[in-house]
Parts: structure tokens; sequence; C-alpha cells
């Protein structure tokens, strides 16, 4: 039983060793948007923060 405790411990402290935190990626994917969009010169949609 003291093994097993043991041997399940190690595994837990082994895990939290090697958790790497992952960043945040945020990919947006549009198609033929054409002129749709402020940045690209649209006078009626206004995108400032794209």
């Amino acid at each position: 039983m003291k093994r097993t405790l043991s041997f399940l411990g190690l595994l837990f402290a082994l895990g939290q060793a090697q958790a790497v935190e992952r960043p945040n990626i945020l990919w947006i994917y549009l198609e033929d948007v054409s002129g749709w969009f402020g940045c690209y010169g649209d006078k009626v949609i206004e995108t400032p923060n794209i």
C-alpha cells in the first residue's frame, strides 16, 4: 500500500512539473470579404480593432 501511494505521488509530481502553459491563439479565417472592412477602405462598416 505504501509503495502504491509513493508511486501515485511520484506520477502526480511529474505531471505537475511538466505542465506547460499553452498560448492563447485565435485564428480567424474569412473568404472573399473583398473591401467590406473599414481597414480596407469601406465607409459603412467600421472595424477599428482588425
